[in-house]
């Protein structure tokens, strides 16, 4: 059964979320998409025709998935998603559905999808630990996991901004001092790749083999 602590924290980035909808491209779209068109660029490594996108947001990934791709994204924010709908043509509205879903419990059966990806989605969300266990859980053996995210404890100058902005994480939906150490190298998976990227290299992507 949900905590009353989980139960509260939803509802604080359920909240947070519908207030940042309007705005959520503006502040966040040109200065992160290098990391989304690096989730994209790994992507073309596999053979795969179908993705998961946990933390579809605003959708602004959607027009970079291949058209011929069957992509399945799910976010917590009802007010993200129908901003997300808006940026599927007509000509892709059978291969994406959008589906209102918290990560941490996604409604799917195991070993249902070949990709899964979180764009700048594992420090957003209250579990963590609990979010990735449902990610795994639902990627097929072999599949690839690909996160783009920032990163305590790694060369860059996030290490710089994580004091400033640590007292307003809270406010914005994210943890600012989230451990690389902890919740990648720590995390009992095979990573098969991390490098850094974004401006200042604020942003690490990591591609993990779920086997």
């Amino acid at each position: 059964m949900k905590t009353e602590k989980n139960y509260t924290n939803e509802k604080k980035v359920m909240k947070c979320y519908k207030r940042y909808a309007p705005l959520y491209d503006l502040l966040f779209g040109r200065i992160f998409q290098q990391g989304r068109k690096a989730i994209i660029k790994e992507m073309k490594n596999i053979d795969t025709m179908d993705v998961l996108e946990v933390g579809v947001g605003t959708g602004l990934m959607l027009p970079m998935y291949p058209k011929e791709m069957m992509v399945t994204g799910v976010d917590i924010s009802k007010e993200m998603l129908e901003k997300a709908k808006e940026k599927i043509g007509d000509d892709r509205k059978e291969n994406v559905s959008l589906m209102q879903v918290n990560g941490e419990d996604l409604p799917f059966e195991d070993k249902k999808f070949s990709c899964v990806t979180l764009p700048y989605t594992y420090s957003v969300t209250p579990n963590p630990d609990k979010l990735i266990r449902e990610v795994r859980r639902v990627c097929k053996k072999d599949g690839l996991i690909i996160i783009a995210n920032h990163f305590s404890g790694v060369k860059s100058l996030w290490a710089i901004f994580e004091k400033i902005v640590s007292p307003f994480a809270t406010k914005i939906g994210f943890q600012s001092q989230f451990s690389y150490q902890e919740y990648v190298e720590e995390v009992d998976w095979n990573v098969v790749k991390s490098y850094s990227c974004n401006l200042f290299d604020l942003t690490r992507i990591v591609v993990v083999r779920n086997d």
